[in-house]
C-alpha cells in the first residue's frame, strides 16, 4: 500500500459511488490507474465489499446494547459460530480485561434489545455471564477507516 492507494481508499470512503474517472481527476492520476489499484485492492482483500451506509435510527433502531460477555473459553468458537448468525449482532471481538467477548447489537428498544439477549444470548451453552451497557446518545459514529496518522 502506497500514499496512492491510501488516497483512493479515503475517496471511497468518503463516496463508493464515485467512478474511476473522477477519483483519477481529484488525484491527477488516469481512471486506468485507479480501476488497476482498486482492483488489487479488492484482489488482495484490503477492500472487503462496496456497501450503503444507513440511518439505523430512521429504520427504526433505536437502541444500540454492547454486551460483555464472560464465556467457557474451550467453547469460544462454537459460541462466536453462534453469536455471528444473528443479524441483530454487528461486532464480536475478543478482549481483554473483565469480558472475553464484546458484542455490539442494534435493536428496536430496550424491550427487544433485553428479549434478544434473553432468548438468544444467555441461552447458549457455554456463556456464564452477560454485562450489557446501551448508549443513550450517540455523539459520533465514523464509518470512514482512519488511514494515515
Amino acid at each position: 500500500m502506497d500514499d496512492l492507494d491510501h488516497q483512493i481508499l479515503e475517496k471511497l470512503q468518503e463516496n463508493d459511488k464515485l467512478s474511476y474517472k473522477k477519483i483519477g481527476k481529484a488525484l491527477k492520476k488516469p481512471a486506468s490507474t485507479i480501476h488497476f489499484r482498486v482492483k488489487k485492492m479488492i484482489d488482495e482483500k484490503i477492500i472487503i465489499k462496496f456497501s450503503a451506509i444507513v440511518d439505523m435510527e430512521k429504520l427504526g433502531y433505536n437502541t444500540v446494547g454492547w454486551l460483555g460477555l464472560t464465556i467457557d473459553p474451550l467453547m469460544r468458537d462454537e459460541i462466536i459460530k453462534k453469536l455471528a448468525s444473528y443479524k441483530l449482532i454487528k461486532m464480536i471481538s475478543s478482549t481483554t480485561g473483565d469480558y472475553n467477548l464484546i458484542l455490539h447489537i442494534l435493536a428496536e428498544n430496550e424491550k427487544k434489545l433485553w428479549s434478544f439477549i434473553r432468548d438468544n444470548i444467555q441461552i447458549i451453552e457455554g456463556v456464564h455471564d452477560v454485562h450489557v451497557s446501551s448508549s443513550l446518545k450517540i455523539y459520533k459514529w465514523e464509518t470512514a477507516y482512519f488511514l494515515k496518522l
